[in-house]
C-alpha cells in the first residue's frame, strides 16, 4: 500500500484548528454588503446579503500559493478561543488586455463550474466575491497537506504504488468531471 494518498494532501474536509494564540491582524479585510455609500472603501465586496467576509470567512492572513491568475491566501476564522476554521481565498489578477465584461463572465462561468463539482479529489469552492475596485476573490477549501506538484517536488520521485494510487484518483475525478459535461 502507498504511505501517501490524495487524502493526506487535502486531510479531511473539515479544516478546523486548534489556535495556541490569537490571529495576527489581517492583511486586509473584505466587507460584504451591496452597500453604495461613500464611507466604502475601496475592499468592501458587493454581495446580496449583509454579512461581511469577515464574518463568515476570517481574516486573510498570509500568502499559500502563487499562480498565472493570481495568488491564493489562507483565511483564518475563528469558531471560539481554541479553534479556527481554514479556508483558501484566491485574489484573481485580471489579463491586462481582458475587458470588464469579459472578466466577469470568464470567472462566474468557472466559478459556477468548480462549485458545482462535488467529488473527494476536487477542491470545493464555497463563494465568490467582487470588491469596488472590480477585483473577484473565490472562498475554497483549505487543504493543509499542499498540492502533489509540491509533494512530488519535496520527495524527489515516487514509489511505483504512490504514483499508481495519484493515478487512479486523478483518473477517477477526471471521469467524474467528463461525466459532469467539463471537458
Amino acid at each position: 500500500f502507498p504511505t501517501r494518498r490524495s487524502s493526506d494532501l487535502k486531510n479531511s474536509k473539515d479544516s478546523t484548528h486548534h489556535v495556541n494564540s490569537p490571529s495576527q491582524q489581517p492583511k486586509f479585510d473584505l466587507t460584504l454588503g451591496g452597500s453604495n455609500s461613500e464611507e466604502s472603501n475601496e475592499n468592501t465586496i458587493t454581495s446580496s446579503n449583509q454579512e461581511s467576509f469577515f464574518e463568515k470567512y476570517g481574516n486573510c492572513q498570509e500568502i499559500i500559493g502563487r499562480g498565472t491568475f493570481g495568488i491564493i491566501r489562507l483565511s483564518h476564522k475563528k469558531i471560539n478561543h481554541k479553534e479556527e476554521k481554514l479556508f483558501a481565498v484566491k485574489e484573481f489578477t485580471r489579463n491586462a488586455n481582458e475587458s470588464d465584461g469579459k472578466y466577469s463572465k470568464r470567472l462566474t462561468y468557472e466559478f459556477c463550474i468548480s462549485s458545482s463539482l462535488k467529488h473527494e479529489s476536487i477542491i470545493n469552492a464555497f463563494d465568490l466575491f467582487k470588491d469596488s475596485k472590480g477585483d473577484y476573490y473565490e472562498v475554497m477549501e483549505y487543504c493543509s497537506g499542499g498540492d502533489l506538484y509540491s509533494l512530488i517536488v519535496a520527495a524527489g520521485k515516487l514509489e511505483y504504488s504512490e504514483a499508481d494510487c495519484f493515478f487512479k484518483q486523478i483518473m477517477r475525478a477526471v471521469h467524474y468531471m467528463h461525466e459532469m459535461g467539463v471537458s
